[in-house]
């Protein structure tokens, strides 16, 4: 599941929770200030990939010489990425990576994860350097 998708789900849930008088208005207002925070750096992220590709343009240049934001820097932290939702192949379900990890260090389900590209991607950002 994308980060929008992701997003959706979670904007429906806290209109559920507004009707159903489990938060306020103000915590509403909150959380919609941080999504929208969230949403301009994610747009800015896909504009320099588009220009990347399109142009050719070397965005990590400028991005160095401006010192914006360094090379490697992750938007996630080490807490949001054991919560980042994907899809699990072998479940066939959506599950976060740290579910990722669990699962796929089990003997029994080592073998049917080792060549999903999640399971790869989960060890490089939940164990960097193993």
């Amino acid at each position: 599941m994308g980060l929008i998708e992701q997003e959706l789900l979670e904007l429906r849930q806290m209109l559920k929770d507004l009707e159903g008088g489990k938060i306020d208005g103000e915590m509403v207002d909150r959380k919609i200030s941080i999504y929208s925070q969230s949403e301009k750096r994610s747009s800015m992220m896909l504009k320099k990939m588009i220009m990347k590709e399109r142009a050719g343009i070397d965005i990590e240049e400028l991005e160095n010489k401006s010192n914006l934001m360094l090379d490697g820097t992750s938007l996630l932290s080490k807490d949001d990425l054991e919560l980042e939702s994907i899809k699990c192949p072998v479940k066939n379900m959506i599950i976060v990576r740290h579910d990722c990890l669990d699962f796929s260090e089990d003997i029994k389900n080592y073998g049917k994860c080792k060549g999903c590209i999640n399971f790869k991607i989960t060890r490089d950002k939940l164990l960097p350097g193993k």
